[in-house]
C-alpha cells in the first residue's frame, strides 16, 4: 500500500471513504482442515520482528524478538501437566532473567499474576480480564520497586482498556496510584467498514492471548491484540501536558487479507499536523505469516 496525503475530511467522511479498519473481503473464516493458522512471523520495515513457535498442541513455547540482530531477545513459555502456563523465561544474549512465575486466579482459567524471582528489583503485575464479553484483559496493574523513583507517586500503576459491547477496543488510560490519570488513547469516529477478526484473539485461547499481549507491546501498539476485532475507525492519541488533555494526533489502521482469508498486513495512517489534525500519511506497517496447527 502506497504513501498517500489525505485532503482535508472531516472523521465522518474520511471513515465513508476508506473505511477504517476495512478489508477486502472482509470474511477470513477459512479452517476446512480443521487446523488453527496460528500467527508465525511478523515484519516491519524490511526486517522480522517477532517470531512465534508452537507445538504439537498449538501452545506457544518461544516466541523470538528481532531474530538475528544484535538486540535479539528470547521468551520461553513453561506449561504445566494441565496446559496452564507455570512461567516464562527471558533471554537477552548471555545468561537469562530469573523466570517469571505465572499464578492463575482461583478457577485456574485466567492468568492473574505474573511473579518475578528478584521482587526487590522487578515488580509483580497483575491482570484483570472482561469475562463478560469476549475474555479481553481490561486491567493490568504494576507495582513494586521498578517505578519507585517515578514523580507520580507511590510504585504503582495501572493501565485500563475500555471495550463496546461487540468486542471492539475503544479506549485506553493509564493512572498513578497516588498521581495522575492519563488517557492514552480513545476512538474518536467508528468505522463504516466491517470488523476484521484478530488473530492474536479471536478463536486463540486464554494462554495464547496472554502471550500475544505479553509480548508483542515491543512489536505493536498494545490495542492490536487486545479484543477479538482489530481496530475499526479513527482514534486519537494524547499527552498530558501538567495534567491538561492535549490530542497530539489521530490515527487508523487498514488491513490486507491473504489467500488463506487471514490478516496479512496491517498498516497504520497517522495525522500529525497539528490543530488540524487532517492529513493522514503510511505510518508503520506490519506483515504477518501463518503456519497451521
Amino acid at each position: 500500500m502506497k504513501n498517500f496525503l489525505m485532503s482535508v475530511l472531516s472523521l465522518a467522511t474520511l471513515c465513508y471513504l476508506v473505511g477504517c479498519g476495512k478489508s477486502n473481503p472482509a470474511n477470513q473464516k477459512n479452517n476446512t482442515s480443521g487446523k488453527n493458522w496460528l500467527v508465525k512471523d511478523i515484519s516491519s520495515g524490511g526486517a522480522i520482528a517477532c517470531t512465534f513457535n508452537y507445538n504439537d498442541k498449538g501452545q506457544v513455547t518461544s516466541v523470538v524478538l528481532n531474530p538475528g540482530a544484535f538486540n535479539s531477545a528470547t521468551y520461553e513459555v513453561v506449561y504445566n501437566g494441565q496446559g496452564k502456563i507455570d512461567s516464562i523465561k527471558f533471554f537477552n544474549p548471555g545468561p537469562g532473567f530469573d523466570p517469571v512465575k505465572i499464578i492463575y486466579e482461583s478457577a485456574n482459567t485466567f492468568v492473574a499474576q505474573a511473579i518475578p524471582n528478584d521482587t526487590a528489583h522487578r515488580g509483580i503485575t497483575f491482570y484483570s480480564w472482561n469475562t463478560a464479553s469476549e475474555n479481553e484483559i481490561d486491567e493490568v496493574t504494576k507495582q513494586g520497586s521498578w517505578i519507585s523513583g517515578s514523580p507520580y507517586g507511590p510504585g504503582v500503576s495501572y493501565t485500563d482498556y475500555y471495550y463496546d459491547a461487540g468486542g471492539g477496543i475503544h479506549a485506553n488510560s493509564f493512572h498513578y496510584i497516588g498521581g495522575s490519570t492519563q488517557n492514552i488513547w480513545a476512538l474518536a469516529q467508528a468505522g463504516t467498514g466491517p470488523t476484521v477478526d484478530n488473530p492474536f484473539h479471536k478463536g486463540r485461547t486464554n494462554e495464547q492471548n496472554f502471550v500475544y499481549y505479553s509480548v508483542l507491546k515491543a512489536v505493536m501498539m498494545d490495542m492490536l491484540v487486545m479484543a477479538n476485532g482489530l481496530p475499526n475507525g479513527v482514534f486519537e492519541g494524547y499527552a498530558d501536558s501538567s495534567g491538561v488533555q492535549l490530542t497530539m494526533n489521530r490515527f487508523y489502521f487498514n488491513y490486507d487479507l491473504d489467500s488463506n482469508k487471514n490478516v496479512s498486513k496491517i498498516s497504520e495512517y497517522l495525522a500529525s499536523n497539528r490543530p488540524a489534525l487532517n492529513q493522514f500519511l503510511l505510518y508503520n506497517s506490519w506483515n504477518i505469516t501463518y503456519e497451521q496447527h
